[in-house]
């Protein structure tokens, strides 16, 4: 019996590529049992592509491949964070109101929105805001930000 041919999984997102593969038979978890190798790998990077996209893929397109042999995809890498405008330091209301003209919504941890007007300029315990001198984070632990 002939060994199935790869498909051209560049462009597709990766749960597609995974189903492209499945189809034409290059993956067959059946035949991996219950400790079997998972033999699809992901090696991210950034890229102008969708988040999840094949950017390539280690055997080409059209070669006869044995089933359940290693693939290595090129994805396009999901964002990572939250990017935050400049706050002053305490983020008092000027800091909140900055960060909802952003887009960004301010909840406590009952998901309760922090409004403007009632912002201690003393964060909780459990919250605490840092700047460094190259980008301004905020370590929100205990706190959602939801955009």
């Amino acid at each position: 019996m002939a060994n199935p041919i790869m498909p051209a999984l560049i462009g597709q997102q990766y749960w597609d590529a995974q189903q492209l593969l499945q189809n034409a038979g290059v993956f067959s978890p059946k035949s991996l049992g219950f400790f079997g190798t998972f033999p699809i790998y992901a090696s991210w990077q950034k890229s102008s592509a969708p988040p999840g996209t094949v950017l390539a893929q280690s055997i080409q397109a059209g070669v006869p491949t044995a089933p359940n042999s290693q693939v290595i995809l090129t994805m396009s890498e999901f964002p990572m964070g939250v990017s935050f405008p400049t706050l002053p330091a305490p983020p008092v209301t000027g800091g909140v109101n900055i960060l909802t003209d952003s887009g960004l919504q301010i909840t406590t941890d009952d998901g309760k929105p922090i409004l403007t007007d009632s912002v201690n300029p003393t964060p909780p315990a459990t919250q605490t805001w840092t700047a460094d001198s190259t980008t301004p984070t905020i370590d929100t632990t205990g706190t959602t930000i939801d955009q």
